[in-house]
Formats: structure tokens, sequence, C-alpha cells
């Protein structure tokens, strides 16, 4: 239906984002972390040294965790620049761990210097890719929620001739009920017309009987009276 097809536009997109951000926070916070050991380092304070370096290797961790998710998600180009950005941040971690190797040896300023000049090149190796990603990613769900839309406005416009091609057949319905009942309420008058007419004929046909029951009954008895009369004439002839 509309709302699943809206909800799959949506989803790798948003997921992919989504991720590919985690990802980003995760790697943000090692660098955070690494700075903190270089300035822990500086200021001998090795118990936060050792805070700031649980967090770092935690975040690369998850941050390994995370990217492995997200490769799954990824083809073509995108994935290839999720390798590069996950080779020089690896290359990266390891520059930072000897960096930390050197501020537990007393040596923040040496540890500095070699992060400075091997790491900084590589942290633009990753910033490069990762900002490409975010781009590509922030394009594929402007796409899918423009898809979404236009699949809403169809479903909107889908709506709107239902409800028309709805209303356009009730008011075919109305008026073939409209035909039908008319035919009936004719077809009831013509019976009732009919019966009318029959009642009335049946009650002529009674008069007319009942009349020709007297007119046979006054022949009778003027017939009885005629041989009545005949029988006497012929009596007084016999005298």
């Amino acid at each position: 239906n509309l709302a699943a097809q809206m909800e799959r536009a949506l989803d790798g997109p948003a997921k992919k984002l989504q991720l590919l951000t985690e990802l980003i926070i995760r790697v943000d916070r090692q660098r955070i972390s690494g700075r903190n050991v270089i300035v822990y380092a500086f200021v001998n304070k090795p118990d936060i040294v050792a805070q700031e370096i649980a967090k770092f290797e935690n975040a690369y961790k998850q941050g390994s965790q995370i990217a492995e998710t997200l490769r799954g998600l990824l083809t073509g180009a995108e994935a290839g620049k999720l390798r590069t950005m996950e080779t020089n941040l690896a290359k990266w971690t390891e520059v930072s761990r000897r960096t930390f190797e050197m501020c537990h040896e007393g040596k923040p300023a040496e540890g500095s210097d070699y992060s400075q000049v091997n790491g900084r090149a590589l942290a633009s190796a990753i910033d490069k890719p990762k900002m490409e990603l975010v781009d590509s990613q922030r394009v594929s769900l402007e796409t899918a929620v423009a898809t979404a839309r236009a699949a809403r406005v169809r479903g909107h416009w889908l709506s709107v001739i239902c409800i028309g091609l709805v209303a356009i057949v009730a008011v075919f319905v109305w008026a073939a009920i409209r035909r039908v009942n008319a035919g009936l309420r004719h077809a009831v008058g013509e019976l009732a017309t009919g019966a009318r007419e029959m009642s009335s004929a049946a009650t002529q046909i009674s008069t007319a009987s009942q009349s020709l029951a007297r007119i046979a009954s006054e022949q009778a008895a003027s017939i009885e009276d005629t041989a009545a009369s005949a029988e006497e004439m012929s009596s007084i002839s016999l005298k």
C-alpha cells in the first residue's frame, strides 16, 4: 500500500545517514580523546590520560562495529569511500597510539610533534570521504523524501478520483432506483385501476343477474296467470 511504499522509500537513506552520523560521532570522540591525552600528559595527569585513552579505544571499537553495519548497506562508489575512510582511520589510530606511548614515556612534546607530522594528513584523508558520504546520503534522503511526497500526492488524487467515482455511481444508482420506483408506482396504479374496473364490472354483472332473475320471475308469474286464464276460458267453453 501507499504507506508501505513511502516507508520503504525513506527507510534505506535514513538508516544509512543515521549510521554514518553515529560513525562520525565516534571518530570525533577519538580525536577529542587523542588531543586530551596530549594535553593531560603535558600537565602530568596520568589517571586522566588513562581515562582518555580508554575512551579513545572504546570509540574506535564502536566505530568499527557501526562501519561494518554500514558497509552492508552501501554499494559502488559509496562503499569505496567508506573503505577509504576506514583505511585512513586505522592508520591515524595507529599514529595516535604511538603518540600515547610517547606520552606514557614522559615525552608529550615529542608525541605532539609526531602526531602533527604523521596524523594531520591522515585526518584530512578521513574527512574528505566522510563529507562526500554525508553529502551523498543527504541527497539520497532528499530524493527519497521527494519520492514519498510525490507518492502521497498521487495517493491524494487517487482518493479524490475514487470518491468522485463513488459519487457518480451513487447518482446513477439513485436515478435507477427512482426509475424503478416510478415504474412500480405506475404498475401498481394500473393494477389498482384494473381492480376497480373489475369490481365495477362484477357489481354491474350482479345487478344484471338480479334484474334477469326478477324478469324471469315476473315472466313465470305472467305465464302462470295466462295459463290460469286459458284454463278458465276452456272451462267456460265446455259449459
